[in-house]
């Protein structure tokens, strides 16, 4: 008796065809390195796909999506996996707004049966000057004297 992890991934977009069942995912997340900080996931969807054995439940108990900066939980949500008498199941979760305080790295893990089944990971690097990045001088105290 088991859930297995089939697939899971963090993208900017999620989208399921409605005729087809088919899902397209656009700008998969795997490394993040922002102008500065905090830092704001304006949309962030995470899909999952699971298999169960025909004696698990098809729907598992106490499930939720799981996000941590490091040791610091940023977000941690109810999961409604629901198997629908299948043996496969794709979840799919949609976030807006998800602050990111510093660089680290960022785990999405789903939790199923209140254990991690699968993870996520996005490195968020240390920012960018966009200044200094185009070429141009940095900023900061040392360039700011008027």
């Amino acid at each position: 008796m088991a859930y297995r992890p089939v697939l899971m991934l963090v993208a900017e977009g999620v989208v399921v065809d409605s005729e087809t069942n088919l899902l397209s995912v656009f700008n998969v997340l795997e490394e993040i390195t922002p102008f500065g900080y905090p830092f704001i996931f304006q949309r962030l969807a995470t899909v999952s796909t699971t298999e169960r054995d025909p004696e698990d439940p098809g729907l598992p108990p106490n499930c939720s999506i799981r996000f941590m900066l490091d040791d610091d939980t940023l977000l941690d949500t109810p999961a409604n996996i629901d198997f629908q008498g299948r043996p496969r199941n794709r979840f799919k979760l949609t976030v807006g707004g998800l602050v990111v305080p510093h660089p680290g790295r960022l785990t999405i893990t789903l939790v199923v049966n209140g254990g991690p089944l699968q993870s996520y990971v996005i490195t968020i690097r240390p920012a960018v000057n966009p200044v200094a990045a185009a070429g141009g001088q940095a900023a900061g105290p040392a360039n700011n004297a008027g």
